[in-house]
Parts: structure tokens; C-alpha cells; sequence
């Protein structure tokens, strides 16, 4: 899947799921980032939170209206925290978070290295005896 390509029709361009890895890569060389607490990125620019559009109906309100494209870029934000949003979440988290993150330069992009990179890294190899 790309920003441009590959997801349901309307669905949201502002923010990106990743369920075990994301990859920046040209036809020669990337890398795969992988984050296991972290789930949700934005490619290519973070929300404008301005409210710029006007309301409709009755309400003048002004809104921030969501992104009607995406597009591929090798500049990409991760949400640490999942607390970025409209509602009443607490803007800040207190106390020390521990994250992992993971790189992995590579040449060319090639799906299955990319997919195990993502598996070994959220699933590391537990050794079990008897």
C-alpha cells in the first residue's frame, strides 16, 4: 500500500496505521522503521490545525477540514502518543515511556524482507524447554 494507492475509498489522508512496520524507499535504497508502540503516522506534513473552512448549515463555526489527497514522501511523523486528538484526552502523558524504534537500511525494497523485519522485531524468538 501506498498514500496514493492500495486503501478503501475514503478513507482518511491525514493519518496512516502501520500494524508492524513502515518503509521509505526510492528504486535503490530505504529503510523499514519499525515501532512497536507506535502505530499511527502522517506522511509528507503534519495536520494544520487551523480552522480555516467554514461551517455549514447554521453554525458559523469555522472547522478544519480533512486532507482530500495523499502522497508519498520520505518525510513521515510518528505518533508516539494517542493523544493528538479532538476530543477530551489530556494533551500531555507525566512519567517516563520507554519506545522502540527500528531501523533497517537496505537496498532495493523487497515485501518479504520488509515483512520479517516487522515480525522479528514485534515477535522476538522466545526459547522454550523441556
Amino acid at each position: 500500500m501506498t498514500p496514493e494507492s492500495g486503501r478503501i475509498p475514503g478513507s482518511n489522508n491525514d493519518f496512516f496505521c502501520a500494524q508492524r512496520w513502515i518503509d521509505v524507499s526510492n528504486d535503490s535504497l530505504g529503510v523499514t522503521i519499525v515501532c512497536p508502540q507506535g502505530a499511527i503516522w502522517e506522511v509528507g506534513e503534519m495536520v494544520d490545525e487551523r480552522k480555516v473552512n467554514p461551517g455549514r448549515g447554521t453554525n458559523p463555526e469555522l472547522y478544519k477540514a480533512w486532507k482530500t489527497e495523499a502522497k508519498s514522501s520520505s518525510t513521515i511523523y510518528l505518533y508516539a502518543l494517542n493523544n493528538y486528538w479532538h476530543t477530551n484526552f489530556k494533551a500531555d502523558q507525566e512519567g517516563p515511556i520507554t519506545f522502540d524504534l527500528y531501523l533497517k537500511m537496505h537496498g532495493p525494497f523487497k515485501l518479504e524482507d520488509a515483512r520479517r523485519f516487522g515480525l522479528e522485531m514485534t515477535r522476538p524468538l522466545i526459547t522454550w524447554w523441556k
